[in-house]
């Protein structure tokens, strides 16, 4: 019994050291290391990534062209036009505008001593603010100022006089009301009203009478198409 015993406690001698050294000695598995040449990326990176795109995409430069109407009220009558113009977009809600407006037509006047067609083309520069940051149809609104040509051709005279064309270019004021759709990233829709007001008052006189005055308000109404050309941010 008593060889048996000492067996036993030579064997417990053995065995324990050896557990003991596993349990004290054992450490956690290592993390994996990262490949060469890569860096730990945070869990809201993807967030982060989001609102610096979004950030830097507020910086854009569009361009856009349409189709519209104008007419001097009160004098001339409705004729279709050509609208192209350049925005830079600084924020999502505020931009800088230069816009040209080209007749597609003239407008024929006929009051009594001659008649006369008249020919009306705009250059605008100015801002326009989105009053909406967000949604994809956005009221807008704007002001600047421009230069308006007036170019008035006679087409009839009374007798004793003669027939004379006359190019007038006055310098402008204008307001602008409108409405914003975006269609997608690249593309959309804009339609705006803008009243202007000639600074100096362009004067329309046949056989020596003054018969009507030229952009007294002058209106335009135009229907354009905006692209996205060239945006601060690479991704976008």
């Amino acid at each position: 019994m008593r060889v048996v015993e000492l067996l036993r406690a030579r064997l417990l001698e053995l065995e324990l050291p050896a557990t003991a050294q596993g349990e004290e000695g054992a450490e956690p598995p290592a993390a994996p290391l990262a490949p060469s040449g890569s860096r730990a990326v945070p869990r809201d990176a993807p967030a982060a990534r989001e609102r610096s795109g979004l950030h830097a995409a507020a910086s854009s430069l569009l361009f856009d062209v349409g189709l519209g109407a104008s007419s001097s009220i009160g004098a001339v009558r409705v004729t279709p036009l050509l609208a192209a113009g350049a925005m830079w977009r600084l924020t999502p809600t505020v931009e800088f505008v230069l816009s040209g407006l080209v007749p597609l037509g003239k407008a024929e006047v006929s009051r009594r001593g001659g008649s006369a067609s008249v020919e009306t083309w705009q250059l605008t520069a100015g801002s326009r603010i989105h009053l909406l940051a967000e949604g994809s149809v956005r009221p807008i609104v704007g002001a600047g100022l421009g230069l308006v040509w007036f170019r008035v051709e006679g087409t009839d005279a009374a007798t004793a006089y003669a027939l004379s064309s006359e190019q007038l270019l006055v310098p402008s004021a204008h307001v602008e009301l409108g409405v914003h759709w975006k269609l997608s990233r690249k593309f959309a829709l804009s339609s705006g009203l803008c009243p202007s007001l000639a600074l100096a008052k362009p004067l329309v006189e046949f056989a020596d009478r003054q018969v009507f005055t030229l952009g007294r308000p002058l209106v335009a109404w135009t229907l354009r198409v905006e692209y996205r050309a060239l945006s601060d941010s690479s991704r976008d």
